[in-house]
């Protein structure tokens, strides 16, 4: 198997396919839109989830930018923006694509299954 297939493999046959996918697509939209960051918050529910979900979102890009909760009423625009507390963490939109969309438009090309 090549290396390229193996990526293909690894992306599209696990639940970062689907991230990817519909990632790739908001991405690209925004930035038609004139968006140039992404933000988004890495929830903590739960200590061991919520270091998932930030390596999860690290691994596609993102930046930890700080933790919402404990900073009282400094946190209440994040906290009515999010719903919850956990890690803000920021990317750059035109980046993120430089970086997938090759991977993305690979995979759609060959398949989820070659």
């Amino acid at each position: 198997m090549r290396q390229g297939s193996e990526v293909r493999a690894r992306v599209w046959g696990s639940p970062r396919g689907l991230g990817l996918l519909l990632g790739g697509a908001t991405f690209a939209y925004g930035f038609e839109s004139g968006c140039r960051k992404a933000e988004i918050l890495a929830i903590n529910d739960d200590d061991d989830w919520a270091k998932r979900l930030v390596r999860y979102y690290r691994y596609f890009g993102f930046q930890e930018r700080y933790t919402v909760g404990g900073r009282g009423l400094a946190d209440l625009p994040d906290l009515l923006v999010w719903g919850g507390v956990g890690t803000r963490m920021d990317a750059d939109i035109e980046a993120m694509l430089r970086r997938w969309t090759p991977a993305i438009r690979a995979a759609a090309t060959r398949g989820p299954d070659e």
